[in-house]
């Protein structure tokens, strides 16, 4: 048992990459906003945020304007009209929101480190430009 112990404090030694995982009640939006103002301050990088409620929930301002964030994995949350600034983000996946043409142009011009982007069960959004 102390063998297993070992192994995994040796696997574990590198530190973890900042993250923030949260899934809420749309109740609970003001608090979650604050949480993620607090995160932000600490340069977090990848976050998973998924509203459990058809309804959804809107990202926080703080969370669009996070230049430290790479990763982003977002469900039942929209954007109506933030400002988006992911000035490092290399990978997003969004689902079940619903997300309008202008919205995906802002989104794709707002982030010019994007590598991959997932979308799935989206509506809305039907084609880029004119």
């Amino acid at each position: 048992m102390e063998m297993t112990n070992l192994k995994k404090q040796k696997v574990t030694e590198e530190e973890p990459p900042k993250g923030i995982n949260f899934s809420f009640r749309p109740e609970y939006e003001t608090l979650i906003s604050r949480c993620f103002s607090f995160t932000v301050e600490r340069e977090v990088e990848n976050v998973v945020l998924w509203s459990q409620y058809s309804n959804g929930c809107t990202l926080p301002e703080s969370l669009c304007t996070c230049s430290s964030l790479i990763t982003l994995d977002v469900k039942h949350c929209g954007f109506n009209n933030t400002v988006i600034s992911w000035n490092s983000l290399k990978s997003i996946k969004l689902g079940h929101l619903m997300l309008t043409d202008d919205e995906m142009v802002k989104l794709l011009s707002d982030c010019l480190a994007l590598e991959t982007m997932e979308l799935y069960s989206y509506t809305g959004f039907h084609r880029i430009g004119n």
